[in-house]
């Protein structure tokens, strides 16, 4: 018998705390290594080339072998965006399941949650760019067209009006909410939510095949290749409010296991036999989450379930501001001279990521208590 329970249970809660600690901390590493370790190297490129195969290059050494462990590990950072997006869809349709909201109230919330913070960053990115880096672009028409665009969740079709490459993923967000009323209407219906589930994974990989045989050069983010994940969040929501069995078996321990034994196998066969093309970034973005429920039961019992909240409650607001913490660090250095040594690099991630996450809790509690005290 199927039962209804708008209460969602703490161990979930705490699981999907722990998948955006987990995706903040991988976008973390993921820009870290690009700034101070990548010099450009795209991490399509490390993982085309083969993680194995990347791994081995130029690591004879104690310190050499940690840095490309390193950067190994924070090429898969890249994933984080997907994580991200499947807590998001449980979170927002968990929400909308358990709660009388109508629409306005719904789209309300969704504004007030993600567009305050987001025009922030962006007014600090130019502030910056303005008066650190003395570049004068958003002085220009090019740039006040890219504030514009940044501004109206347009940046997303085109690089050249993004701001900073982070802020793509609010873009996409933003219009996964828009399309939220017609998800939840094909949810009515759960023959067409999993045909559509089915569509929408097959679609982005078709799509990227079609704009490489014509030799587009299209550079933006198109939103229907985040439908998977969005999707998937969904499913497991649905779920979860309707005391069915699908999060219990996908989430489950058996499942996360093949699911992390799956990375394995994906990592090797990157390496010597498949390119990693936009369905092998499907399966490794599924892999990986659906192997976090093995790597949570280790956190739970090493009872560091509050660092993982702490980390979580401020996941956004780390998302949005940690770019400008590593630059602005990075930009220190050079004035210094370049740090190269692995300890001091090491040293440099941990400070660097500690300080990112103390500022961005601090940022979203106080911005949490604002919106508490306008709402009352």
């Amino acid at each position: 018998m199927q039962t209804v329970s708008s209460k969602l249970p703490p161990e979930l809660r705490l699981f999907f705390d722990f998948t955006k600690a987990v995706a903040i901390l991988g976008v973390f590493s993921l820009h870290y290594y690009d700034i101070y370790l990548g010099y450009g190297i795209s991490v399509d490129r490390i993982l085309r080339t083969g993680v194995l195969r990347y791994l081995s290059q130029d690591a004879n050494s104690p310190a050499g072998l940690a840095c490309f462990i390193f950067r190994t590990a924070a090429a898969f950072g890249g994933i984080g965006v997907p994580l991200f997006i499947i807590a998001s869809g449980f979170g927002v349709y968990y929400s909308f399941l358990s709660r009388d909201l109508s629409w306005r109230q719904f789209f309300l919330k969704r504004f007030v949650r993600v567009v305050p913070l987001f025009y922030s960053a962006v007014l600090v990115s130019v502030l910056i760019d303005l008066l650190v880096y003395r570049n004068p672009f958003y002085l220009t028409p090019e740039g006040a067209a890219a504030i514009g665009m940044n501004l109206l969740f347009l940046h997303v079709f085109s690089m050249k009006y993004s701001i900073a490459s982070v802020f793509v993923f609010v873009g996409i967000i933003v219009q996964l909410y828009l399309l939220f009323p017609l998800f939840v209407k094909l949810f009515q219906h759960r023959r067409a939510s999993w045909l559509f589930f089915a569509g929408a994974c097959v679609v982005p990989v078709v799509s990227a095949e079609l704009l490489q045989s014509a030799g587009s050069t299209f550079d933006g983010a198109l939103v229907f290749d985040y439908f998977p994940y969005f999707l998937c969040g969904m499913f497991l929501a649905d779920s979860v409010y309707h005391g069915r069995n699908l999060h219990r078996i996908v989430l489950g321990r058996t499942v996360s296991l093949m699911a992390a034994a799956g990375v394995l196998v994906m990592v090797y066969m990157t390496s010597y036999y498949i390119d990693f093309a936009p369905a092998s970034r499907m399966l490794m973005s599924f892999l990986v989450f659906f192997s976090l429920p093995v790597l949570f039961e280790t956190v739970t019992r090493l009872k560091l379930g509050g660092i993982t909240g702490y980390i979580s409650a401020g996941a956004y607001a780390a998302y949005l501001f940690h770019m400008h913490i590593i630059r602005l660090a990075q930009e220190y250095f050079l004035s210094r001279g370049p740090a190269v040594n692995a300890v001091v690099l090491g040293s440099l991630y941990a400070g660097l990521l500690v300080l990112t996450l103390t500022l961005s809790y601090g940022i979203q509690k106080n911005y949490d208590r604002l919106v508490r005290k306008v709402r009352a």
